[in-house]
């Protein structure tokens, strides 16, 4: 944020707007949670791009502005501050009563309204539940003076504004009509494309909103009889949201015989753009004020416009649960295979996208898990995962060259992940058709991985290549086949297995056996 120094006025609004967000996170986080801003004033001459490629007015005053948030980002609350929002604030107890009690959301606040299942929760823990609700279900914001008599208006003003959400006919008909009365001060489309080539321009102020999470439809409804999701309790209708139970099953694949064959389980992906400040600090020649909002913009619209259609639009990806998707990070929730694909598709699309820069890339972690965790031990799952992700560094080199993955807690570059994926998951997957293999010669497998993880540690653990030889010919002793068939099913073992995978690979030989074993454990 850039004030200029001329103008006292735009000054003390930025004050006045930072003390308010100071006040309502104090109010409702208590100190969870919080927010940077930080400002440095220029005049128009620091805007200037300068001469050549040399350090600029423009680029000096970034350098400044950057070393201020690193400032800022230390100092979570000024708790020094003169007038520092108290924590408990006047009248603040007297809101509860007896009835309702505190927040069953948030644990803090006073609850003030029932939800639909007779959970008493605070207003704004409504209004955040509301909006999450119309936000996928509306293609329009409205912003006006006055509050909108209308299901999807939110009750609790922000900053002076009462929020509605609204479709394209709503804004032609009564509800348009109603907001030029209240003072309409917005009216913002955030609807997803419907294809590849649909125009984004609708008539409206674009702003990118991620809207997208799977949705009940007959496909559902139908897979539900099917007993797709037995042992879930929750019912959905169609137009109601997945719960997490319900897409913890979406991976299962379903026999001839009607037996449903997976695991239950979900998956989390967390990840961000590496190095981000710096591209943006060093990363442009003849920096300027339009080529930051470019690449800034640029790059949120990849995770605010793509992500979500790609969602939308791929069967594959459809059951992914958006949690936040924009500026330079994501976290998704998901059936657990789901999500480890979506996680290599969305970085061969970024390389496209940013015209395969070698300096641009990102890091993700995936977290894989039973549905009933809570959100917040998930989120903390996953944040584990992406710092090991963000700590990959198999040179020791001065620079951590970052841009890899974390899955099933083996931490690979990304081009390794690509081939464990789909190269190495295929190729176990087809011997194990074409040659029937047992689960237990499979799951046999991971003590193998182990012994070749500690060769260094104990030496004895090189035979690992003998007990995978022993393990295999026994397990084709017991078939009827000719000296022959015997010889070429152990060579094409030994290869896609033992050579190709845990010679090569080692440990990391687990995201591909996992991903293996977790599509046919019942």
């Amino acid at each position: 944020m850039i004030a200029s120094a001329n103008t006292r006025e735009t000054r003390e609004k930025m004050q006045q707007v930072q003390q308010q967000l100071n006040d309502w996170f104090l109010q409702y986080s208590f100190g969870q949670a919080g927010i940077g801003l930080a400002w440095q004033e220029a005049s128009c001459n620091d805007f200037r791009r300068g001469k050549g490629n040399g350090d600029s007015p423009y680029r000096q005053l970034i350098k400044k502005l950057f070393a201020q948030m690193e400032t800022i980002k230390l100092q979570r609350y000024s708790l020094c501050a003169e007038k520092l929002a108290p924590i408990v604030f006047t009248g603040f107890l007297d809101q509860f009563n007896n009835e309702k009690g505190v927040c069953r959301i948030d644990g803090k606040s006073p609850a003030k309204k029932y939800l639909d299942n007779d959970i008493p929760v605070s207003e704004l823990a409504y209004d955040q539940m509301e909006a999450g609700h119309w936000l996928t279900r509306k293609q329009r914001i409205l912003l006006t003076d006055k509050n909108l008599d209308m299901s999807s208006a939110l009750k609790i003003p922000v900053f002076g504004y009462h929020i509605s959400f609204a479709e394209s006919e709503d804004i032609q008909g009564k509800f348009g009509r109603e907001a030029k009365t209240a003072n309409l001060r917005r009216a913002w489309d955030y609807s997803l494309p419907e294809s590849a080539t649909d125009t984004l321009w609708h008539g409206y102020a674009r702003r990118y909103i991620n809207a997208y999470i799977p949705i009940t439809d007959e496909q559902t409804l139908l897979e539900a009889q099917w007993e797709k999701y037995q042992g879930v309790n929750e019912k959905l209708q169609t137009g109601d949201a997945k719960t997490l139970n319900h897409l913890a099953c979406e991976n299962r694949i379903q026999q001839s015989e009607g037996r449903w064959q997976g695991i239950r389980a979900l998956t989390t992906l967390k990840g961000d753009v590496d190095n981000l400040g710096s591209i943006f600090e060093k990363g442009l020649d003849d920096i300027s004020f339009s080529k930051t909002a470019a690449l800034s913009r640029q790059l949120n619209a990849f995770f605010t416009v793509y992500l979500p259609w790609l969602c939308q639009s791929e069967n594959e990806y459809r059951n992914s649960y958006t949690v936040f998707a924009g500026g330079d990070d994501f976290f998704m929730i998901g059936p657990w295979l789901s999500q480890i694909k979506l996680a290599e598709t969305m970085r061969q699309a970024f390389q496209r996208y940013v015209a395969h820069n070698p300096a641009i890339h990102f890091s993700a972690g995936l977290s894989s898990h039973k549905p009933g965790l809570p959100i917040p031990q998930v989120g903390d799952m996953a944040e584990t995962a992406l710092e090991q992700a963000k700590a990959f560094n198999p040179g020791r080199l001065k620079m951590v060259p970052k841009n890899a993955v974390t899955c099933f807690n083996q931490t690979v570059s990304w081009d390794e992940f690509d081939k464990l994926i789909n190269q190495r998951l295929p190729g176990l997957q087809r011997l194990t058709e074409e040659l029937n293999l047992s689960t237990g010669y499979v799951y046999g497998l991971l003590n193998l991985i182990d012994m070749a993880e500690k060769v260094a540690e104990r030496p004895e653990n090189a035979l690992w290549h003998a007990y995978f030889a022993y393990r295999t010919a026994r397990m084709l002793e017991k078939r009827k086949l000719t000296a022959e068939q015997r010889k070429r099913q152990q060579e094409e073992l030994a290869e896609e297995i033992a050579h190709l995978g845990i010679e090569k690979y080692g440990a990391d030989y687990r995201i591909a056996l996992f991903s293996y074993l977790y599509q046919y454990r019942d």
